[in-house]
């Protein structure tokens, strides 16, 4: 056996022992029909193939998109990103999101300041002081009160805005 072999079945021994797991939301079957329905930013088709043998092919759905892709398909019991998720899923992917609190707030990613943050809009003023009870934070950026969450605390602040 060459080194290279001996390494490279060391290498799968190792792989073989402590395996990724990692969750994928697929949408399979005839997709040519409703392909532009599904969300456009992220276009990559996978194929999955079970320990045994059987195969399945579909393209990558987001998690940030399934509330979406449940709501155009008439999907029932699908529901979106955990409250706790939403943070890191808006800064990663730039698409705002809706917050079922108190208000209709949306959470979006905004560059403020060279940073990027979370803001909370569509928030009613009146209840600004309860917002700032629950962890967030308002800046006055051009004559403007602006609701955000910090970042750092976003996966424990945004559950506590959520209704029950």
């Amino acid at each position: 056996m060459t080194e290279f072999s001996q390494l490279w079945k060391q290498e799968e021994s190792a792989a073989a022992a402590s395996p990724v797991t990692e969750r994928v939301h697929l949408a399979t079957g005839l997709l040519l029909p409703v392909w532009k329905q599904l969300p456009g930013d992220h276009v990559r088709v996978t194929r999955l193939v079970a320990e045994d043998g059987s195969s399945i092919i579909g393209r990558e759905v987001l998690d940030i998109d399934l509330a979406k892709i449940a709501e155009t398909f008439g999907l029932k019991g699908v529901s979106g990103p955990a409250p706790a998720e939403l943070g890191i899923l808006v800064l990663a992917s730039g698409t705002p999101q809706p917050l079922a609190s108190h208000d209709a707030m949306t959470i979006k990613r905004s560059l403020v300041g060279g940073e990027q943050r979370l803001e909370l809009t569509g928030y009613a003023p009146e209840r600004l002081d309860w917002y700032k009870a629950k962890g967030c934070f308002t800046e006055i950026i051009r004559y403007r009160t602006r609701l955000f969450v910090p970042v750092s605390k976003a996966s424990t602040v945004l559950p506590n805005l959520v209704l029950d």
